[in-house]
């Protein structure tokens, strides 16, 4: 059996050779190389989007929770001077 190609290849070493370096294997091995590098670059990319996504949510939430605290400050300062 060929993984690659899904096609029984006999259970003769010389079937299997012959099999593993005809054309058809050789293609079947390039495109399956070839889809595994892709799918690789996409989930590379789409790990990257995220982290990038999760970055930008913890900056703005930095951002309000120091407003939210800068605005806390004056709020009891202005109480404790009235």
């Amino acid at each position: 059996w060929c993984d690659i190609c899904k096609v029984w290849t006999g259970g003769h070493i010389q079937q299997i050779l012959k099999h593993k370096n005809g054309r058809m294997h050789i293609d079947h091995e390039a495109k399956m190389l070839s889809d595994a590098r892709e799918r690789e670059t996409t989930r590379q990319k789409e790990e990257q989007s995220l982290k990038d996504e999760l970055a930008a949510i913890e900056r703005a939430a930095a951002a309000a929770m120091a407003k939210d605290e800068a605005a806390a400050r004056s709020s009891s300062a202005a109480a404790s001077v009235g």
